[in-house]
């Protein structure tokens, strides 16, 4: 299920997934993408995999 609300602060709209085990994931919907890089430069976010398995 995906919900699309306003951020109340900067106004921004944020994508909200929540799949079947009810765990919640948001996204920042910027039309204007960066990379990785610029991402931690200016909000020190850094994302990474966590854990992954291979798919056969």
């Amino acid at each position: 299920m995906d919900y699309i609300v306003n951020c109340p602060c900067c106004g921004k709209q944020i994508k909200i997934s929540i799949d079947g085990s009810g765990d919640a994931t948001a996204f920042l919907l910027d039309k204007n993408k960066i990379s990785l890089n610029e991402l931690f430069q200016k909000t020190g976010i850094e994302l990474g995999i966590v854990e992954s398995e291979e798919c056969n």
